[in-house]
């Protein structure tokens, strides 16, 4: 087996070009924040402090099984201070069970999902369904 000479002071091309990528990933890296914004999506749980806009945003833990949308509205509104505004119009409207840890805003639209009814505004403070 023969020994090819290797010529001092020069590098391979494969070795420049590995440690010049090395060196750029490590600058552009470096101005990364440690720690992220982003909830663990492993975890599968809503964030512990959710951002709160309003009386509509909070979280609450339904277990709502009603025959009329009324009735399910007053439940979900029950004690939060958000206006879940509706007219006689949806009394008759069958909603879906709410079940689970959600906001107020998820909680109406799991109520309503499948029906005729639908959230036509809202904001921090009240919901309306028509």
């Amino acid at each position: 087996m023969a020994l090819t000479p290797v010529r001092t002071g020069i590098l391979p091309i494969n070795a420049l070009l590995s440690w010049t990528l090395l060196l750029c990933s490590m600058l552009l890296l470096s101005g990364c924040p440690r720690t992220s914004a982003w909830p663990d999506s492993s975890a599968g749980t809503p964030p512990a402090n959710p951002p709160l806009y309003g009386k509509c945003d909070k979280i609450g833990t339904y277990n709502i099984r009603f025959d009329r949308f009324d009735e399910t509205a007053q439940q979900i509104a029950h004690a939060t201070g958000c206006g879940i505004i509706t007219d006689n119009s949806t009394a008759a409207v069958r909603p879906h069970p709410v079940v689970g840890t959600m906001t107020i805003r998820q909680a109406v639209q799991m109520a309503i999902t499948g029906t005729r009814l639908r959230i036509t505004h809202q904001d921090g403070e009240s919901i309306t369904v028509e």
